[in-house]
């Protein structure tokens, strides 16, 4: 029994002194120059470390919720005021996650890398480029309005639920950054997984990359359209990520030469606007499909989990413009939900340590609910768009 007890104080030792290393290590990489070699000379001796960042040798909660999550994130500030200045925005988000847990029944948020970013920052970098949208005329050029469902006497059976992940048809997501290419993400989201389902296999991830720097019809990271990413594949074929020389980059580059490598192509591609959930729903279950939404970062920053709703994100007036391009990957059934029906899931391109493994979920508002949202949740039904195979 001594022995048990003496090994366990032991391990918790080691531990303690392993958080303590990893928090002190986080310490340093988050100043610059500055104060860096004051704080190596600490680095064993965690008090001091306490002292130099928050000037008190006890860590209240959210300091030491910060400390992790620099560790977690590898966090770098250059100066200690730049320091600072994240702490106070990590704490603000800090409590605002806390307080929304502790009533929101319906999704739930977490600290996640975005954490010490406000709102506008988050704008800035996200939001500020994405999506170009072109003016009706051109988007007519681009679509098959005829594709559209006839109107039919007879309601088609589908299915409750649809996820393509399950079906093995979607790849992993990949964080964008600060590039704005959700157009070129969803893209090849849809092209690679419409092609493993027409061939009965596994998604080959296409390159992102090979769309910023090659499509002369959209302008890299400073925006696009899916319709006219799918217009110029058409012509010029996608190749796949493991075949083009750069990975994601996050920045564009000179288009380097692919004509040895193998292309996917589609035969067409389609937009239809504003459709009902009947029809998006058809759409869904014969493949993942390409929207535009509204993105309100106060709800979508720090998700994790759980269905939003307009009353969540305030997203759904048409005077506020599409801003970000996501691929829907399903839907289903939402039950015991006074708000939703039903959701829609969706893939999103902020990378797998954001929100439910890169996947988040809309709500499918009732019928009174619906009708008054229109173009749906987020406006996710304004623009739908997809790639064509021919059979």
């Amino acid at each position: 029994m001594h022995s048990q007890y003496f090994n366990l104080k032991q391990t918790n030792t080691q531990i303690n002194k392993s958080r303590r290393s990893k928090f002190a290590a986080g310490a340093i990489m988050i100043v610059g120059t500055v104060a860096s070699v004051a704080l190596y000379q600490h680095l064993n001796d965690y008090t001091s470390v306490q002292m130099t960042l928050f000037g008190s040798s006890e860590l209240n909660e959210t300091q030491m919720a910060f400390l992790r999550f620099i560790a977690e994130h590898g966090k770098t500030y250059a100066t200690k005021s730049h320091y600072h200045s994240k702490f106070e925005t990590f704490a603000k988000n800090y409590q605002d996650i806390k307080e929304h847990n502790s009533v929101n029944e319906h999704f739930k948020k977490e600290i996640n890398k975005f954490a010490d970013m406000t709102v506008d920052e988050f704008n800035e970098e996200y939001h500020k480029f994405g999506l170009k949208l072109p003016d009706l005329e051109t988007r007519n050029k681009h679509s098959r309005p005829h594709l559209q469902a006839a109107p039919s006497d007879k309601e088609e059976t589908l299915a409750d639920k649809v996820d393509w992940r399950e079906a093995n048809k979607v790849s992993d997501s990949i964080d964008q950054a600060s590039c704005g290419s959700c157009w070129a993400f969803t893209t090849a989201t849809t092209m690679e997984s419409l092609h493993a389902i027409k061939n009965g296999t596994g998604p080959n991830k296409f390159s992102v990359q090979y769309l910023i720097d090659c499509d002369s019809g959209n302008y890299g990271c400073g925006g696009g359209w899916m319709l006219d990413a799918y217009t110029w594949v058409k012509k010029n074929g996608i190749v796949k990520e493991s075949d083009y020389p750069r990975h994601y980059q996050r920045s564009k580059g000179a288009c380097a030469d692919t004509k040895d490598k193998e292309k996917f192509y589609n035969h067409d591609q389609n937009e239809e606007d504003n459709v009902t959930n009947d029809r998006l729903k058809k759409l869904i279950s014969e493949r993942p499909v390409g929207v535009a939404m509204h993105s309100n970062p106060s709800c979508l920053m720090a998700y994790k989990s759980g269905i939003l709703r307009d009353q969540d994100c305030k997203c759904s007036d048409e005077k506020k413009q599409v801003n970000h391009a996501v691929a829907i990957v399903g839907y289903g059934t939402a039950e015991n939900n006074s708000d939703c029906v039903g959701y829609w899931l969706i893939k999103n391109s902020w990378g797998t340590k954001w929100g439910d493994g890169g996947f988040f979920k809309l709500c499918i508002p009732h019928e009174e609910e619906d009708k008054n949202l229109k173009t749906g949740t987020c406006q996710i039904k304004s623009y739908v768009q997809y790639p064509i195979l021919n059979e």
